[in-house]
């Protein structure tokens, strides 16, 4: 080979086996920044859980081991999915608002995330414009009974069986709520302690066995 080719051939050598290493360290992802995160974060706060679920996604997507991000992309799922829905059911309700069964869904799903205040509110208005929901009534009767009020959980129970008896969890409450009622109107909830007699006052009968409604 000419001496003048030696050369270029030795440098163009040199470049192929270099060219493997500098090849990975351009290909070599970057660190993901807490920003991703926080961004995530601030929509979530915000109310918008569509923007929040992509960042949350994308936090989990840059950084697998992020337990907390994943949390939170299923939060912010959860709650995309109720807004919809809750957005739905209303929108019915506003072309039509005597539609019970759009009551008593809009009812349950504040149920299902533990919105007894409102779901009461929308459960009661659905059984008073007739609605034909089993498990409807059998939530209203949960909460009437947490709120003390044995004798109007009593009746919800009862309707709850009447329209689906097949329905037991709605025969178990009923005889549940038949004892706690049975006690007087100013009864306890089944599962809060009673009061205990003096030791000089004997009781003329056993009291009433209290059932936990864990039991149940």
């Amino acid at each position: 080979m000419p001496a003048r080719w030696r050369l270029p051939f030795m440098l163009l050598a040199l470049l192929t086996l270099l060219a493997p290493g500098c090849a990975s360290k351009k290909a070599a992802p970057t660190a993901a920044g807490p920003e991703v995160f926080d961004d995530a974060a601030q929509k979530f706060r915000a109310g918008d859980y569509a923007g929040a679920a992509e960042g949350f996604a994308k936090a989990a997507e840059e950084s697998p081991d992020n337990a907390e991000a994943y949390y939170f992309l299923g939060l912010s799922r959860q709650k995309e999915l109720f807004g919809k829905a809750a957005q739905a059911y209303r929108k019915a309700l506003s072309l039509d608002s005597a539609n019970a069964a759009s009551m008593e869904a809009l009812g349950l799903l504040y149920f299902s995330i533990g919105e007894f205040g409102e779901a009461r509110t929308w459960l009661e208005k659905a059984a008073a414009a007739g609605g034909k929901n089993a498990e409807a009534a059998l939530c209203l009767g949960e909460i009437l009974y947490l709120d003390g009020q044995c004798r109007e959980a009593l009746a919800a129970y009862e309707k709850a069986a009447s329209l689906d008896p097949r329905l037991t969890a709605a025969a178990r409450r009923i005889i549940v709520a038949n004892r706690t009622c049975g006690k007087g109107k100013d009864a306890k909830p089944a599962g809060e302690p009673a009061s205990a007699p003096a030791p000089s006052q004997a009781p003329e009968k056993p009291a009433p066995k209290v059932i936990d409604l864990n039991d149940i």
